[in-house]
């Protein structure tokens, strides 16, 4: 048995250039074939009816999210700024979507320069209330503002022992937690221009 006849018997593999053959062959059989191109959206309408249907559909989402959420329309709130953030992203996704835009390369930068030219007033106002968030979280931190927190109350010393009187455990009023809850609706419910905003926390 020669050497030939040895490899075709345990490697099913010949020797000199016919493995070589069915490797390329083999190699070439398994690469993918070539993708076709996507096709480019199509813009709907002109500039203006995309723009007017952004709109609506802006106003759309945000009225629906208003209704489910019910965010404090307060410059203190950070609600308040993410309900902004969100109606400024839906914009702009109805923006690229009606105008046909497709980033072909550079996904992200391209499409950071798509907003910057085509949705420059929704891009301002995420990046606004983005640093109004962060400088407002940073200002308000107790870590910089313990002093204003400490004096939010005024304090008077006094003699505890003389001015609470103590009362036995039986004598102390209870209150179940569904009684409580509705006792505090109730006194929220007195705050008329914050009722429709705030509500009682769980705890």
């Amino acid at each position: 048995m020669d050497a030939n006849q040895f490899f075709k018997m345990f490697f099913n593999v010949p020797m000199g250039g016919g493995g070589a053959a069915q490797a390329g062959q083999a190699g070439s059989a398994g690469q993918s074939r070539p993708t076709a191109p996507k096709k480019p959206r199509k813009a709907v309408g002109t500039p203006l009816i995309r723009t007017l249907l952004s709109l609506l559909i802006t106003v759309v989402v945000g009225a629906v999210m208003f209704y489910v959420t019910l965010p404090a329309v307060n410059l203190q709130n950070e609600e308040f700024y993410f309900f902004i953030v969100v109606l400024a992203v839906v914009y702009i996704l109805c923006t690229m979507i009606l105008s046909g835009y497709q980033a072909t390369e550079n996904g992200f930068k391209a499409y950071l320069g798509y907003v910057k030219k085509q949705c420059r007033l929704p891009g301002l106002l995420i990046a606004a209330a983005v640093v109004v968030c962060a400088v407002g979280t940073l200002a308000s931190a107790v870590i910089f503002r313990a002093g204003a927190y400490s004096s939010l109350l005024a304090t008077q010393p006094g003699d505890f022992a003389a001015e609470v009187d103590e009362i036995s455990y039986d004598q102390i009023p209870m209150l179940d937690r569904d009684s409580a809850e509705r006792l505090g609706d109730r006194k929220l419910g007195e705050l008329s221009d914050m009722v429709s905003q705030f509500e009682v926390a769980s705890n």
